[in-house]
């Protein structure tokens, strides 16, 4: 492998990741198989899916050190030295998906089999006036279609792929990352920076919390309002794998060479400091997973209390009113952009580059935008119980700021 030329191993390497994360996701039997939220449409009854991400976060990373560790043709650093091949190869294959999915909807929708509504039909029953309305969708150009997507949740070879962007992307950012952190170690003697530390304990976190509570997140936004198409699809092949660790390239270069006292040559954060951004990420973790646990246990396990709180909703309505989703009407993504600010600062501290801070911005827009798409949403759905509930809950993400 490593006789190929840099451009090759990059395009090989995405290529090859891809296709064993798919037949891994296809033939691995899942942990769990439980009905989700979304529906199919032409059938009503709620899609099923393979609930198997982390058993494929296991293989994939661990067949990735065994070769490296144990072979000759292949060594995981060349993973990072790669990334600017790998990012063009995960640009084009996410690009070619686009087209793909876009095409796919196109024939679809000629044939009368793709729904129109604004937001997927779910195991909650009919759909509001407002969600079944086609004035959105039939308003679209053609640009709009491809960017935004056509089908709510297309299979390809039995696979949900919008379940599958999703592993894609968690899978190779857990790759891109150990490559980094590999890389770090061998340039400094095995010798792990507090920095490094920092960013590594709550990624790895991210990552594999995220793909063990994958059943959670078939009840999230992304599943019942968002359509499957280039935002989604080329997002999580290339965005997402490539861009989430952007914060781990600027320790990687400020340790490049080790010094002869066998630490990291440069200054590194003191361990109190490196304390201080994990805790940082945990504060935003539980507000994300604590609301996301909260409104899946209300709406799906019909539990009365949460952490010992009373559940609580507007009257006549499931909007929760209490505990976490007392303090912001989406708190979790106040916990979301915490996060994002915690993975940052290790990068921006040790080496200055504001480069890092790119993460957490990216996610305040992406937020911000869907806080509002949801809210108009909602107002249409709910009518003056909404209006209600805007009152109770006067915050949409920070609290008391926001």
């Amino acid at each position: 492998m490593l006789s190929l030329s840099l451009e090759s191993r990059g395009w090989v390497y995405v290529l090859v990741l891809y296709l064993y994360c798919f037949l891994l996701h296809r033939f691995l039997p899942p942990w769990q198989s439980k009905p989700g939220y979304a529906c199919d449409n032409s059938s009503g009854k709620p899609l099923q899916y393979r609930y198997n991400a982390f058993y494929v976060l296991f293989f994939v990373t661990g067949s990735l050190y065994y070769l490296s560790s144990s072979t000759e043709y292949f060594d995981i650093t060349d993973l990072m030295t790669c990334y600017w091949a790998m990012c063009r190869a995960a640009f084009t294959t996410g690009l070619a998906l686009s087209l793909f999915l876009f095409c796919r909807g196109i024939e679809r929708q000629s044939k009368g089999l793709v729904d129109r509504g604004t937001s997927c039909l779910t195991v909650n029953g009919p759909r509001s006036k407002a969600s079944s309305s086609n004035d959105e969708f039939d308003s679209r150009s053609m640009i709009e279609h491809f960017y935004c997507g056509i089908e709510w949740n297309p299979t390809v070879l039995g696979v949900d792929v919008k379940m599958f962007n999703y592993l894609i992307g968690a899978v190779v950012l857990a790759c891109n990352v150990m490559s980094a952190l590999i890389t770090h170690l061998q340039d400094s003697d095995y010798v792990c920076s507090n920095a490094m530390y920092a960013y590594v304990i709550p990624m790895s976190w991210f990552i594999c919390e995220y793909m063990w509570f994958e059943n959670v997140h078939v009840y999230t936004y992304d599943i019942f309002r968002e359509r499957t198409g280039f935002k989604m699809s080329w997002g999580s092949w290339f965005f997402y794998p490539f861009f989430y660790c952007i914060g781990i390239w600027p320790i990687v270069e400020h340790f490049q060479q080790p010094n002869s006292s066998n630490r990291p040559n440069g200054d590194d954060i003191t361990t109190a400091t490196a304390a201080a951004c994990v805790g940082l990420f945990f504060v935003g973790w539980v507000l994300t997973r604590g609301a996301n646990l909260q409104k899946f246990s209300w709406r799906h396990q019909k539990q009365k209390t949460f952490l010992g709180i009373q559940n609580e909703t507007i009257p006549h309505s499931q909007l929760l009113c209490s505990g976490f989703w007392g303090m912001a009407r989406h708190v979790n993504y106040c916990g979301e952009i915490i996060q994002g600010l915690a993975l940052a600062l290790p990068g921006y501290l040790v080496s200055g580059s504001y480069v890092p801070f790119l993460y957490p911005l990216y996610y305040i827009l992406l937020f911000v935008g869907r806080d509002i798409d949801d809210d108009k949403a909602c107002r249409e759905k709910y009518g003056k119980i909404w209006d209600h509930y805007v009152s109770v809950v006067p915050y949409r993400i920070v609290p008391g700021i926001y």
